[in-house]
């Protein structure tokens, strides 16, 4: 890989930007692939359909550059600062992007389909439409990003910070999120067939009308979360913090054992039941219930106590419905 001096460098520039500005008719587009541009000043530089495919920009200076639909397949972008930069339908396939500063950059409709974006900082960053599919994003901070529409699918965000991000209609179908920051996201009309939340921070979170069907969302904190018309068929929501979740019915029942897994949920519009291991329809717990504890009588007594008071609930729930009609 060749290593080009800034005066041959700024040349070439000219050249592009001349091409660009004419619309083709004159100067010459810029093609540098395999060259290393390693920590080059780049700052504002002109780039729009450039080909600089198996370039090595790592630690180079990108902000404010104009990469509007430019390719930059197999480039190593490690570390390099893109703070405010233009990178629209810029094709990125299997790039890396480790650790690079991607502050309130624009990416719309980019294709980063295979890239590595482990550490980067996309805070603020615009990438509506964009095609990440099997995209590496471990630990990325994408807090307040436009994910709209966005292609997630198969992509690695445990530990990711999603914070305040909008991810409306986005499509994450089997992703991983464990340990993901999702507080106040907006996921209204996702897909989220078969993603993995477990452990997951979705404090407040939007999910209306998600669709959570095979979802493992074992451990993740739905507080305040809205569920409304979600789609939670099969999910795992086994030891899920569900206080005052909003659009579904839960009734939480504490019980007096040594266990640490005393908690008995039942998540009345899915008809469904977690306690410790178990997760099943309320029918089926009835008969757990007798089957486990059939030669424990104190526990067995314990347990018919909390499936009463489910009963009773649902009795609640029943003649408060009458009452409305």
């Amino acid at each position: 890989m060749k290593k080009l001096n800034e005066d041959v460098l700024k040349d070439l520039l000219r050249k592009h930007e001349e091409w660009l500005d004419s619309e083709g008719k004159g100067g010459s587009r810029l093609n540098l692939s395999f060259v290393d541009l390693s920590y080059m000043d780049l700052r504002f530089a002109k780039l729009s359909d450039a080909s600089l495919t198996n370039v090595n920009l790592s630690y180079a200076d990108l902000e404010y550059a104009i990469l509007e639909k430019a390719n930059l397949s197999f480039s190593d972008l490690s570390y390099a600062n893109l703070r405010k930069a233009v990178l629209d339908e810029a094709i990125l396939k299997q790039a890396s992007l480790k650790g690079a500063n991607l502050y309130q950059a624009s990416l719309v409709s980019a294709s980063l389909n295979f890239a590595n974006l482990e550490d980067a900082y996309l805070r603020l960053a615009n990438l509506a439409c964009a095609n990440l599919y099997k995209a590496n994003l471990l630990c990325a901070n994408l807090a307040c990003a436009n994910l709209a529409s966005v292609v997630l699918r198969d992509v690695r965000l445990s530990l990711a910070n999603l914070q305040d991000a909008n991810l409306d209609c986005a499509n994450l179908e089997n992703a991983i999120l464990r340990d993901a920051i999702l507080s106040e996201v907006c996921l209204k009309d996702a897909i989220l067939k078969d993603v993995c939340l477990s452990c997951a921070n979705l404090y407040k979170a939007n999910l209306t009308r998600a669709n959570l069907r095979d979802a493992d969302l074992e451990g993740a904190n739905l507080y305040k979360a809205n569920l409304t018309s979600a789609n939670l068929k099969c999910a795992d929501l086994r030891h899920a913090h569900h206080e005052q979740v909003v659009g579904q019915r839960v009734i939480s029942v504490g019980l007096d054992t040594t266990s640490h897994n005393n908690q008995v949920s039942y998540w009345a519009d899915l008809d469904l039941v977690t306690c410790s291991s178990f997760r099943g329809s309320f029918g089926d717990f009835i008969k757990h219930v007798e089957v486990k504890f059939l030669h424990k009588p104190i526990l067995l007594k314990r347990y018919k106590k909390v499936i009463d008071f489910i009963l009773d609930m649902l009795n609640d729930y029943k003649e408060a419905k009458k009452g409305d009609v």
